[in-house]
């Protein structure tokens, strides 16, 4: 699992978790890290599949696969709440962007 952050986070030493919990399937949780000007980035929802050896970061390319091994996590309830909060928050910023550009 170590190689799997090693692979998104530029400083893996940096690594802060929150809200981990696991099972024999999965390791789920919030990651942060700092990004390349040495700054943490904020807490990202991340699922390390334990099957597969992969690891899984809510926003990168895997959409369905997250949403799918959501319901794998140990307290899959609270992950969803998690998922589900960090999802109104992008449709909300993102539903502000679209206004702005409207306006111009």
């Amino acid at each position: 699992m170590r190689q799997a952050f090693q692979a998104y986070f530029k400083d893996p030493t940096s690594l802060q978790f929150e809200d981990v919990m696991s099972n024999d399937e999965t390791i789920c949780g919030q990651v942060n890290g700092k990004n390349g000007f040495g700054a943490y980035g904020g807490f990202e929802l991340f699922i390390f599949d334990r099957r597969e050896n992969q690891l899984y970061l809510y926003g990168d390319d895997n959409g369905p696969k997250f949403v799918e091994l959501i319901q794998h996590c140990a307290d899959n309830s609270k992950m969803l709440t998690l998922a589900m909060t960090r999802i109104s928050r992008d449709v909300n910023e993102d539903s502000k962007a679209l206004k702005a550009l409207n306006r111009h």
